[in-house]
This record gives C-alpha cells, sequence and structure tokens, in this order.
C-alpha cells in the first residue's frame, strides 16, 4: 500500500484538493477576512473622522453660545443700570411737576382773589364818585 500511494500522491493530492482550487478557496477565504477587516478598520477610521469633526462643531458653537450669553448679560446690566438712571429721572420730573402744579393752583387761587377784590372795587368806585368826578359834575352846574 506504500508503494501504491507513493506512486499515485500527485493524483490522490490532486484528488483531494481539487487540482489547486481547495487550496485557492482557502486563499481566498483568508483574503476575503482581511479585506472585511480592512473594511471594518476604514469605516471605523471614517466614523471616528465624523464624530471627531462633529464634536469639534459642538464644541465651537457651545463656545459661541456662551459667549453670546455673557454678552447678552453685559448689556442687561448696563440696561438695567440705564433703567434705573432714567427712573430716577423720572421721578425727578414728577416731583417737580407736581411742586410746579402747586404752585400754578396758589396762583390761580390768588389770581382769583384778586379779580374779586378789583370787581369789588370797580363796584364801590362806581356807585361812589370820585372827588375829581364831583368837582367836575359841580362846575358844569
Amino acid at each position: 500500500m506504500k508503494q501504491f500511494i507513493i506512486d499515485n500522491i500527485i493524483s490522490i493530492l490532486t484528488t483531494i484538493f481539487g487540482g489547486g482550487s481547495l487550496y485557492a478557496y482557502y486563499t481566498e477565504k483568508k483574503k476575503r477576512k482581511i479585506e472585511e477587516k480592512q473594511l471594518g478598520a476604514d469605516a471605523l477610521k471614517t466614523m471616528q473622522d465624523a464624530y471627531d469633526k462633529f464634536t469639534e462643531d459642538a464644541l465651537r458653537r457651545y463656545q459661541e453660545v456662551v459667549q453670546e450669553v455673557a454678552e447678552l448679560k453685559l448689556k442687561l446690566k448696563e440696561n438695567d443700570k440705564v433703567l434705573a438712571e432714567e427712573k430716577e429721572v423720572y421721578t425727578k420730573l414728577r416731583n417737580l411737576f407736581y411742586e410746579t402744579k402747586t404752585e400754578l393752583d396758589k396762583c390761580k387761587k390768588r389770581f382769583d382773589v384778586q379779580i374779586k377784590n378789583m370787581s369789588k372795587m370797580q363796584n364801590e368806585t362806581q356807585k361812589t364818585p370820585s372827588k375829581t368826578t364831583q368837582i367836575i359834575k359841580n362846575q358844569k352846574r
């Protein structure tokens, strides 16, 4: 049997391995596994790059929002100061207005009193003739 195997070793191997196609099958299978790993690694690298870009962009936008919020807080403080100043000016003007209105009311009352007094004086003057009027009347007679 040994002799038979030695004489026909090439035929036996060719039959077992299918004339090299079995060898080719295993080598192709290994190549495909390597290619799949490479594709997986490339896809992972692509995903990692996309994630890095996303995180950089998100961080940049976050920093912009934080800066904008800080600026808005500063503007709000400035507006609060201006509002407080304007309220103070308004209060002063309101007080001045009421003081002026009170003074005007007093002046009106004094004016009304003076008008009444003048009316009384005119009425009295018309009732009693003045000395010059009496002299003129006496001369005409």
